[in-house]
């Protein structure tokens, strides 16, 4: 068939014809100057497959409307009131408005100013395209439908300006835009860009094969990626964002809460606020962050950092490979660290620590104790030999002299204690400052201090005031009995109380008389030092006096008095003074017990107190007044106030404290500053990836020449949600069309710039 044709008015026929370009043209006659005349120039896209038999049997015809119809059953019908200036071509093609193109089989336009191309398409945009078999537009204007079955429509929400381009693609709603097979814009101001991609909601974005953004203002970017809540945004191959402003990036990364992160493959942020940063990291409490590969954040507000760092105690702290925090505000720095015990902290490489509020520092040191210090690589914590409770060291031994040494002084009240070693790997703590020495001082001595206390150890010997020998440290002095002497050694204050006692030789009381007999032996006669000499002592009887003999006749059958007084209680049922009689032939003894919950003290003299206990056990007590209570209160079974309020709470300090409404207002405003910040950070994340978009569309629409030799310049410019580039490029083809390079450089309004360049063989 011919390609090259044009079509002339044939005056004879008065009609439109189509003829070879080769063959002369006869002009139109004077009556028909007011018609247009029409050169058309058709290639094989728009009549392709048509013979030149079918063309001489099928007239192009110009009608009374100044409509171009051409082929069986056409009609190009004006609506009211308008006129025609439309063309159609094709078997049962139709159009019903004026100023439009109709062209192909069974295709049908209702809209003035539209294009409508296609077997079987129909188009009711004003001032639309439609092109594509089976392809449609819907009401409104300014729809583009292009590709087999693509579709616009603007019956849900109305508006105009959707946008199809690919097979079965989809566009609804007021400037959605889907681009690709099976795309779907259903949202209006919605963009969807891939095969099978879906933007649903208003404001969202999908790009991608099978992408989705399903929420308002939502962005997915990846294949599979899908954003399921306001304002989030998954970026990778099936990430998934289910928070509000929440952001996943990364192959299955996944955004489970509002403001949640998760950064990496298969990062994972499932909490509000929490942040999960590396490949495979996890963090599943509130504000918990999560950073590194295989890192897990699971208690509230903790931190892991680090490979397989593990955080899980709230507040808890782990920053190293392999480090773990366990407990509440627990802190772990360093490769394979561990603190697994409240408050406690443990810093250096494999160091450990299991002890409350212990702190170990060095590498694979380990503290196990409460409250202990650990210093040092490879050390360990000492026991706490008191247990924490105040109590008396009463003796050590000195392996040096195989002595036992006495000490009476009260130890103060043991927290732990700090090391720098274990038991068999010891340091030096040097450059330590003298300490008080004094009764009540804890302060640690150095060796200078002990150096001055061994030289001035040991004591002096006198006789009558005379120092007479000098003991040094370590050095004994040994008493012996004498024959008739007996020395006995007991402890004093500050000293020793040393007695010498002569013996008796011979004493005896005998019975019923009231006399002492006195016996010893043969003379004797002692000299002291200063020459006072001690005289011969003979038998004699020791006489008592008569008013002696009588009160001890007479103790067995006298009594005493009981009487009642109240120093700082209540004398209940008071008696007058009475006297107690003792009928036994000796003394009775009264015992007087304190029972359960009474304390008896002796006082001075004849006084004996009766208290209640200063911890008293009851069963129940019952009070019909209000209750002051100066300590604490340990309720072991709960405590009831019959909702009513507990006033004058003061702030926590320990772990288990119960929190007053000032401390609970104020962690919570803590958490909305948090918030609000990483608000302001997405926002800023969010628009510097929409200038990157807008500046790789400025980029993609860089030309480039067409012809062999030839060099070109061109400017781009991109445009997406309110950010905007602009681009400058640079192309030439080799002067056998064979070789072609093209660069390009874009910035956008956020001052980011992107480049790219590329080369290309042609054969």
């Amino acid at each position: 068939m011919n390609h090259i044709f044009k079509i002339i008015w044939n005056t004879v026929s008065q009609c439109w014809i189509a003829v070879s370009e080769l063959s002369k043209s006869v002009g139109k006659s004077s009556q028909t100057d007011k018609r247009k005349t029409l050169t058309v120039i058709i290639g094989t896209a728009v009549l392709a497959g048509v013979s030149t038999s079918a063309m001489a049997e099928t007239n192009i015809v110009l009608n009374n409307d100044g409509n171009i119809v051409g082929g069986t059953d056409v009609s190009a019908v004006a609506g009211v009131g308008t006129t025609g200036d439309s063309v159609v071509l094709g078997k049962k093609a139709k159009s019903e408005a004026v100023d439009s193109i109709v062209i192909g089989n069974n295709v049908t336009n209702k809209a003035r100013w539209s294009i409508t191309l296609g077997n079987n398409a129909t188009s009711q945009s004003g001032y639309g395209v439609t092109l594509g078999e089976y392809a449609s537009s819907g009401k409104g204007s300014n729809a583009v439908a292009i590709g087999t079955m693509a579709k616009t429509s603007n019956e849900r929400e109305g508006g105009n300006s959707q946008t199809a381009v690919g097979a079965a693609s989809y566009a609804e709603s007021e400037a959605a835009s889907a681009f690709g097979a099976n795309a779907k814009a259903t949202g209006a101001l919605s963009t969807a860009i891939g095969t099978s991609a879906k933007a649903t909601e208003k404001s969202a974005s999908a790009f991608g094969d099978s992408a989705s953004a399903s929420s308002w203002g939502a962005t997915a970017l990846g294949r599979g990626a899908s954003a399921r809540a306001d304002n989030s945004i998954a970026v990778g191959s099936e990430a998934v964002t289910e928070g509000r402003e929440s952001t996943a990036l990364g192959r299955r990364s996944y955004a489970g809460a509002q403001s949640a992160t998760a950064l990496g493959t298969l990062a994972n942020a499932s909490a509000i606020v929490s942040t999960a940063v590396g490949n495979g990291a996890k963090a599943s409490a509130i504000q918990a962050s999560a950073l590194g590969n295989g890192a897990e954040a699971t208690g509230g507000s903790s931190i892991a950092i680090g490979a397989k760092a593990k955080a899980s105690g709230s507040d808890a702290l782990a920053s190293g490979s392999n480090a773990s925090a366990s407990s509440m505000n627990a802190v772990a720095v360093g490769k394979d660290s561990n603190s697994s015990a409240v408050n406690s902290i443990a810093l250096g490489t494999s160091s450990n620590v299991s002890g409350v509020s212990a702190v170990v520092i060095g590498n694979q040191a380990k503290g196990t104790h409460e409250n202990s210090v650990t210093l040092g690589s490879y050390s360990s914590s000492v026991a706490n030999i008191f247990d924490n409770t105040a109590k008396t060291l009463s003796s050590f031994d000195d392996t040096a002299t195989n002595t036992k040494i006495n000490y009476n002084g009260t130890s103060s009240t043991q927290t732990g204690a700090v090391s720098v070693g274990d038991g068999k790997l010891v340091r030096q703590i040097q450059n330590v400052g003298a300490g008080r020495i004094t009764a009540t001082s804890n302060d640690a001595v150095n060796g200078s201090q002990l150096y001055q206390a061994y030289y001035n150890a040991g004591f002096n010997i006198q006789n009558n005031g005379t120092e007479t020998s000098r003991i040094n440290t370590h050095g004994k002095v040994n008493f012996v009995n004498g024959e008739n002497t007996e020395v006995v050694v007991k402890d004093g204050e500050n000293a020793a109380d040393i007695k010498v006692n002569a013996k008796d030789t011979s004493a005896s009381v005998e019975a019923g008389s009231d006399a002492i007999t006195v016996t010893v032996g043969e003379p004797t006669k002692v000299t002291g030092k200063d020459g006072v000499t001690v005289t011969t002592v003979t038998n004699y009887k020791v006489d008592l006096s008569q008013k002696t003999k009588d009160e001890i006749k007479n103790a067995a059958g006298r009594g005493f008095n009981v009487t009642a007084s109240a120093s700082e209680g209540t004398v209940v049922n008071e008696v007058t003074e009475e006297t107690v009689q003792s009928t036994a032939t000796k003394m009775d003894k009264l015992t007087l017990d304190a029972g359960k919950n009474i304390k008896l003290t002796h006082k001075k003299g004849k006084v004996l107190s009766v208290a209640v206990s200063d911890t008293p056990t009851f069963t129940n007590v019952t009070t019909t007044g209000d209750l002051n209570v100066g300590g604490t209160i340990h309720a072991h079974g709960g405590l009831d106030v019959h909702n009513n309020r507990i006033v004058n709470v003061a702030d926590p300090k320990d772990p288990t404290d119960a929190v007053n409404k000032r401390y609970v207002d104020n962690a919570v405003k803590n958490i909305n500053n948090n918030i609000n910040r990483l608000d302001n950070k997405i926002d800023h994340v969010d628009r510097k990836l929409r200038a990157g978009i807008a500046g790789a569309t400025a980029i993609s629409f860089l030309q480039r020449p067409n012809e062999a030799g030839k060099s070109l310049v061109s400017v781009g410019v991109g445009g997406y949600r309110n950010e905007n580039a602009l681009a400058v490029g640079y192309g030439r083809n080799s002067d056998n069309n064979k070789v072609s390079i093209k660069v390009g450089a874009s910035i956008n309004t956020r001052s980011d710039m992107n480049w790219g360049g590329s080369i290309g063989y042609q054969w």
